[in-house]
């Protein structure tokens, strides 16, 4: 990881007005994991903290291993302080769940294996019985049948490009002026 990606991060944390004696500890264990063990192995960490975060305002326990406990339900180290700080308000929570998503702003050179898997996974499923499941179009008409009892179906809608366009209004520009 290079100096400008780094001073990135650095700038991802203090956008979220997270003081820095709790969000530094936080980024320089995602630089130093990401240095010694790589993007994959640390973006699956930091999903796994942001995950048990969730479950623990949940009120379930935490289900990650790698992460030191105090206790079931306190984390100890740099998260243990990001948690701390995060329980006083539901503000201060969501900075914290935006913090560790922190794992986002990592961008793989090439096709990792677990990406592929999952992408062949998905591409190559066959549902083992079809009739589990009623298409995805039946399922929205019966949908629109149960809110709207009296209409007969809707028509689709025609593309974007043949909607008429308003001589009243007016769309801004990069140069900061609008025009109608």
């Amino acid at each position: 990881m290079n100096e400008k990606q780094k001073e990135t991060l650095m700038t991802y944390a203090s956008v979220l007005k997270i003081p820095n004696e709790i969000c530094l500890p936080v980024i320089s264990d995602f630089i130093r994991m990401n240095e010694c063990n790589g993007s994959e192995f640390v973006c699956s960490r930091f999903k796994a903290a942001k995950l048990d975060f969730i479950r623990l305002k949940a009120g379930k326990e935490p289900v990650s291993q790698w992460i030191g406990k105090k206790s079931p339900t306190h984390f100890s180290g740099s998260l243990g302080g990001l948690q701390t700080w995060s329980s006083k308000n539901w503000k201060n929570w969501s900075k914290a769940i935006q913090l560790l998503q922190v794992y986002s702003t990592e961008i793989a050179s090439e096709v990792l294996p677990s990406q592929a898997k999952k992408f062949v996974d998905a591409v190559t499923y066959k549902n083992p019985n079809p009739d589990s499941f009623p298409e995805y179009g039946e399922m929205l008409i019966k949908g629109v049948k149960i809110v709207y009892p009296d209409k007969v179906g809707y028509p689709n809608p025609q593309p974007l490009l043949f909607y008429p366009v308003s001589s009243t209004r007016r769309e801004p520009h990069a140069s900061g002026k609008s025009y109608p």
